[in-house]
C-alpha cells in the first residue's frame, strides 16, 4: 500500500472518529435536554475571563520550560524568542500526527541558530515529560474516581508514568530516540543532559497542568454555579487524563474529539452529563482561541 493511500485512510479514519464522538456528545445533550434546562445554566462572563488567568500562568510555565530544556542542552535563548518558537508553530498542532507543528518549531529554532538536532531532542524530551506530568496529575485524582473507574486504569497510568520517566533518562533516551518517527532522524547521539534537570522539568509541567485544570474548573463554575469547591481536584485530574489520551491520539488533530470525550466522561461524575459535554467543548474553544491569541502576540518577536 502506497504512503499516499495510507495517509488518506488515516485522515478518513480520523475524521470518522471525530464525527462519531461529536455525534455521541450531541446525543448526550439531546437525550438529557430536559435535565439540562432544569440546571438553570447561565454564563458568568467575569468567571469566564478569570479562567484565563491560570491558563496564562500555565502558558508562561510552558514557555519557560522550553527555554529551560534548551539551556540544559547547552543553548541559551531569550524568553521572548522561546515564546515565538513555541507559539509560532502552535496552530499546526491541529493537523493529525503533530508532525508539522514539531517540524515548524525546529525550523523556527534554526533561525535562532539552534541546531536541528538540539531542538528535535528538546521536543522529544518536552513531549515525554509533559505526558508524564499529565498522567501524574490524573493520578492525583485517584481518591475521587476510585468509585467510578477500574483500578486497572490507575495501575496502567502508574506504569506508564514510570515507563516515561525511565525512558527519558539521559542514559536511555539517546539510544531510543532514533526510533521516534520523523524526529529521531535528525537527533545526534552526542546530545547530553542531567536527569536532575528532568525532575525539575517534571515539577514545572505538573504545576502547569494544575493551572490548566484550575482553568477548567473556573470554566465549569462560570457555566454551572452549583458545582462545589470539592470538584476542583476532580476537574484537575480529569483534564490531565483527557490530555494524556488526546495526546496519544495521532489520528485525530490535536486529540480533537478524543480529549472532549474523555473529559466529559470524567466530569459527568460530578456535574450533569450534558453540562460536562458543554464544558468539554467550551474548554477546547477557549484554549484554542487562547493559542491563536498568543500566536498573534508572538509575531512581535519573530525578528
Amino acid at each position: 500500500m502506497s504512503i499516499n493511500i495510507k495517509k488518506i485512510l488515516k485522515n478518513i479514519l480520523g475524521i470518522a472518529i471525530v464525527l462519531g464522538i461529536a455525534f455521541f456528545l450531541t446525543k448526550v445533550i439531546v437525550v438529557n435536554w430536559s435535565s439540562l434546562k432544569q440546571s438553570h445554566l447561565e454564563l458568568n462572563y467575569w468567571l469566564l475571563l478569570l479562567s484565563l488567568l491560570p491558563l496564562t500562568l500555565s502558558f508562561y510555565l510552558g514557555i519557560s520550560a522550553w527555554r529551560y530544556i534548551l539551556k540544559c542542552l547547552g543553548y541559551e535563548i531569550k524568553w521572548t524568542k522561546a515564546f515565538w518558537t513555541v507559539s509560532g508553530s502552535h496552530l499546526a498542532k491541529f493537523i493529525p500526527g503533530h508532525v508539522l507543528a514539531l517540524g515548524g518549531r525546529i525550523w523556527l529554532c534554526s533561525r535562532e541558530k539552534i541546531p536541528e538536532s538540539v531542538s528535535a531532542a528538546g521536543i522529544i524530551i518536552e513531549m515525554t515529560v509533559q505526558l508524564a506530568a499529565s498522567i501524574f496529575v490524573f493520578s492525583l485524582s485517584l481518591s475521587y474516581y476510585n468509585a467510578y473507574l477500574s483500578p486497572t486504569i490507575f495501575l496502567a497510568s502508574g506504569l506508564l508514568f514510570i515507563f516515561l520517566m525511565g525512558i527519558v533518562h539521559p542514559k536511555i533516551l539517546p539510544r531510543v530516540w532514533k526510533y521516534v518517527p520523523k524526529m529521531g532522524k535528525v537527533v545526534k547521539n552526542d546530545i547530553s543532559y542531567k536527569y536532575q534537570s528532568i525532575i525539575s522539568l517534571l515539577v514545572i509541567y505538573i504545576i502547569a497542568w494544575i493551572f490548566q485544570g484550575i482553568s477548567v474548573f473556573i470554566l465549569i463554575k462560570s457555566l454551572y454555579s452549583e458545582i462545589a469547591t470539592s470538584g476542583l481536584m476532580p476537574a484537575i485530574g480529569a483534564y490531565g487524563g483527557a490530555y494524556a489520551l488526546g495526546f496519544v491520539s495521532i489520528i485525530t488533530p490535536g486529540g480533537l474529539g478524543v480529549r472532549e470525550g474523555i473529559l466529559s466522561f470524567l466530569l459527568k461524575f460530578y456535574i450533569p452529563a450534558p453540562v460536562a459535554v458543554i464544558v468539554a467543548v467550551l474548554s477546547r474553544l477557549c484554549f484554542t482561541l487562547f493559542d491563536v491569541l498568543m500566536t498573534f502576540f508572538s509575531l512581535k518577536y519573530k525578528n
